[in-house]
């Protein structure tokens, strides 16, 4: 297992580093903005699933499972969806609305079920990662659609920062 985490761990720095150098091209506003876009979301999407994967070792759970089936299935639609762009309108849609799905069973996996406000932090999280997946997949208008998915992904990393914080502290 201690295997596994540091290939998680390799694997999301090589992401993070993927996602600074992809940032630092669309910022220098070269000749192909749309293929460097293209770039930066599919390494920002592995950077969340080989994050995602490396919390979700640390903790012996029955969701370990479905972050992993989740991770993969991220991490393989969002590598067909970068290799063939054709299929990004539909697959790309079905990668950001398994996105959120992602990070909130993280974030119930991360949060310990001690107390009676935990477990309403659970169901709160759980909730809201329902219900940003669900308005990405079943969303009536586009900019709709990236504005819950980009909404969600904020939230899901303030959470995670506040969780870090806290942790700390206690």
């Amino acid at each position: 297992m201690k295997r596994v985490r540091i290939i998680a761990s390799t694997l999301s720095l090589i992401a993070f580093l993927l996602c600074a150098w992809s940032l630092f091209e669309l910022f220098q506003e070269g000749d192909d903005l749309v293929g460097t876009s293209i770039n930066l979301v599919y390494f920002f999407t592995l950077l969340i699933s080989f994050l995602c994967f490396r919390i979700s070792l640390g903790y012996s759970t029955r969701i370990n499972p479905i972050i992993a089936g989740l991770s993969i299935a991220i991490i393989g639609l969002g590598t067909y969806t970068w290799i063939y762009p054709p299929e990004l309108l539909t697959l790309g849609k079905i990668t950001l609305g398994l996105i959120p799905l992602l990070l909130g069973t993280t974030l119930m996996l991360i949060v310990k079920a001690a107390s009676k406000w935990s477990r309403v932090l659970q169901l709160l999280l759980g909730v809201i990662a329902v219900t940003l997946s669900s308005c990405v997949f079943l969303g009536v208008n586009e900019t709709l659609i990236y504005t819950f998915a980009l909404a969600g992904i904020i939230l899901a990393s303030l959470s995670v920062v506040a969780y870090l914080i806290f942790a700390r502290t206690s």
